[in-house]
């Protein structure tokens, strides 16, 4: 077991003048030690995580993670806030938006099959025939997104935005290469979900 504690140092840096997380190991972790280990938990992640659960990987308070982060976007990292937590801005460098359609039920499903062939869901896109243009933001990165999601549905009662215009939508779709973004095409198609 690890114990960890805050003490206080004489001589540290403006930036850390107050405290350093020191663990029972010998390990001192400074705010550069810190914010590297931030990244690197935001590298190795596929869902966002919340200020909260880095404090606590972290031993220290959420408002340090938030400092943190402040200053990592200060020296360029670029770094995404979402409603659920942190992540590191996905290295697109390919996007398109599909056309699909499905049935309530199959929303899990049309999901799964993006994320399963490398794609990123942004967002949800749908034509009104009076309010025009109404799009939404998803944020689904991986399979974990796509149950919370589900969970949050559930939990407030609500319907897929798609179910306004029959199962038509729109989605932007974020990948690494043109070539996933085939291959999210693909599997779209093979699956009844594809509209051209």
């Amino acid at each position: 077991m690890v114990f960890c504690f805050l003490a206080r140092t004489e001589n540290l840096t403006s930036g850390e003048k107050l405290q350093r997380n020191v663990c029972g190991m010998g390990i001192i972790m400074n705010g550069e030690e810190r914010r590297e280990k931030l990244v690197e938990l935001l590298k190795n992640t596929e869902s966002p995580l919340s200020g909260t659960r880095l404090s606590r990987l972290l031993h220290v308070s959420r408002q340090v993670i938030v400092n943190d982060i402040a200053l990592l976007r200060a020296a360029n990292v670029d770094i995404l806030s979402t409603n659920r937590g942190y992540l590191l801005s996905v290295p697109v460098s390919s996007t398109r938006i599909f056309k699909v359609c499905h049935a309530t039920e199959d929303f899990e499903r049309e999901m799964q099959t993006i994320i399963d062939a490398g794609g990123k869901i942004q967002d949800i896109i749908i034509e009104h025939p009076v309010y025009g243009r109404i799009s939404a933001p998803l944020e689904i990165y991986s399979r974990n997104d796509i149950v919370k999601f589900k969970e949050k549905m559930q939990s407030g009662n609500a319907v897929p935005l798609c179910d306004i215009t029959s199962g038509v939508h729109y989605h932007t779709i974020l990948a690494y290469s043109d070539e996933i973004l085939d291959d999210v095409a693909a599997a779209l198609k093979s699956n009844g979900f594809l509209l051209s």
